[in-house]
């Protein structure tokens, strides 16, 4: 049995995923809302190297949200940036989604998946806790740095949707585990996020070069320190102290990759700190723990997002005057 997936973001992560499943044998429907980019991946194929490998034509490639619907996908992966899913959810809606369709938010940040159930309701929504790098090296092809294991969250009221998509992930070459507790993989990979990619946005330098500065290193290590206090107030079992060593060896596997959050302020773009820091930081006021590492990484980042968008539309207005 196959399965309709329909991939709303053709960023790397969505590029993978529809290169992956269209390479395992599904029906994959992928929405680019960019005209040019979208005709130009209806000539040409999409290739995923490094970690991971496939190249595939895309055969259904739209541009406007009511086509993409119109196709039915019966499993859509959100792989747009966490700020957009509420909007996103909303627009889906209206549109008239099909009421079978089964969402899986692919973003990175915490409680994200809350943005789309507000809007569908929590059976139909499921949460995927990603441990990927990649990157576009070309147009239509996207560069995987690492890939380790993944995590789908389990809900028993999808009707059996969870472990089926799980096991097709699986087979289609993305190591993936159903798991119930899964909300501890989302703060856990949003303590790597925080400690490592909002240093990179600020800095501009890649995981590896951060890691390799002892400045930034004893930084990261504090901010680990910060969040895994906030674990244990939230009384998350597995994230206590021990986990620092394990999250800093993790980091230093990270090669001389740009994080999204890097890649997000150098295109002029508000970046997910909002559900890495700055939720941290709310978890922290709510139990009165101070940390004040990623209150000020949260702050600076917040205020480099507003320069760099700000300054994109002002420069964007004067190329037009």
């Amino acid at each position: 049995m196959t399965t309709h997936y329909g991939v709303i973001g053709l960023g790397p992560v969505g590029a993978v995923f529809a290169g992956m499943l269209s390479k395992a044998g599904h029906r994959v429907s992928v929405l680019e809302r960019e005209a040019t980019r979208a005709d130009f991946f209806r000539k040409n194929a999409l290739r995923v190297g490094g970690k991971l490998q496939a190249e595939v034509m895309l055969d259904h490639v739209f541009t406007h949200l009511d086509e993409f619907l119109a196709a039915k996908p019966q499993v859509i992966l959100i792989c747009t940036k966490a700020s957009q899913s509420r909007d996103l959810a909303r627009q889906l809606k209206a549109n008239g989604v099909w009421e079978e369709t089964t969402f899986v938010c692919c973003q990175n940040g915490i409680d994200v998946e809350d943005l789309v159930s507000e809007v569908f309701g929590k059976n139909r929504v499921l949460r995927a806790v990603l441990n990927l790098g990649c990157n576009f090296v070309k147009v239509n092809e996207v560069w995987v740095e690492f890939c380790f294991h993944h995590i789908l969250s389990k809900n028993p009221e999808s009707m059996g949707m969870d472990e089926r998509i799980g096991k097709e992930f699986l087979a289609a070459g993305l190591d993936f585990e159903v798991r119930a507790e899964y909300r501890e993989d989302v703060y856990r990979k949003a303590i790597l996020n925080t400690a490592l990619s909002t240093a990179c946005a600020l800095t501009r330098l890649t995981m590896r070069q951060a890691m390799s500065d002892p400045e930034i290193a004893r930084m990261v290590t504090e901010i680990i320190r910060e969040s895994l206090l906030v674990a244990e107030a939230i009384k998350f079992p597995t994230l206590d102290h021990t986990y620092q060593e394990p999250a800093l060896a993790y980091l230093r596997q990270g090669g001389d990759h740009k994080p999204s959050m890097l890649v997000d302020i150098e295109a002029s773009r508000a970046t997910e700190n909002e559900f890495h820091a700055g939720a941290i930081f709310r978890y922290a006021q709510q139990h009165g723990i101070d940390v004040p590492v990623i209150q000020t990484l949260y702050y600076l980042t917040k205020n480099l997002e507003k320069a760099v968008v700000l300054n994109r539309y002002v420069v964007g207005g004067m190329r037009e005057l």
